[in-house]
């Protein structure tokens, strides 16, 4: 059963998952010094590589946005593309597209699939989302982690860095 806490040192700081998740994510968070004052941008990318470092599984929202690692969703990204087919993606992957990259969920991971099939359709919606926007520039600044993810996303994409 998933549960939600705040972490007691920042108000603005929420976790979900599983008692276990919680405890063991509040105890690398507790441990890591003066995480509990920095500025959101810096939080998101300290945050990120502990998630990445310590395999975090509880999910950590900041101000109610979530924090995302790395690792995991790079790895399932290169198999993607690997593979020439997002019908093999991770629901984690598909959350991290239809949350944070400007693409609607297009009902539901198979749905979003079906609109972006192949590796092209990728480079395509990296290119220009469904918001008119190259996505690397229509992530928020203040979005570290998903900044970083997309532009590793794009390197593997072999999207040049200014299109």
């Amino acid at each position: 059963m998933k549960a939600v806490r705040r972490w007691e040192k920042n108000e603005k700081v929420q976790l979900i998952g599983t008692e276990y998740e919680i405890e063991e994510t509040l105890y690398v968070l507790n441990r890591t010094p003066g995480l509990e004052s920095v500025t959101e941008p810096v939080f998101r990318t300290k945050v990120q590589y502990l998630i990445d470092r310590y395999r975090l599984l509880a999910v950590i929202l900041y101000d109610g946005n979530t924090v995302w690692g790395r690792d995991g969703l790079m790895r399932d990204f290169r198999r993607v593309v690997a593979q020439n087919a997002t019908c093999t993606m991770s629901n984690n992957l598909y959350k991290f597209f239809s949350l944070c990259i400007g693409t609607i969920a297009h009902y539901d991971r198979l749905g979003w699939a079906e609109r972006y099939p192949d590796t092209e359709s990728l480079r395509k919606l990296f290119a220009c989302n469904e918001m008119g926007e190259r996505v690397r520039d229509y992530v928020p600044e203040w979005k570290t982690d998903v900044k970083s993810i997309v532009v590793a996303m794009e390197g593997v994409l072999d999207i040049p860095h200014i299109i």
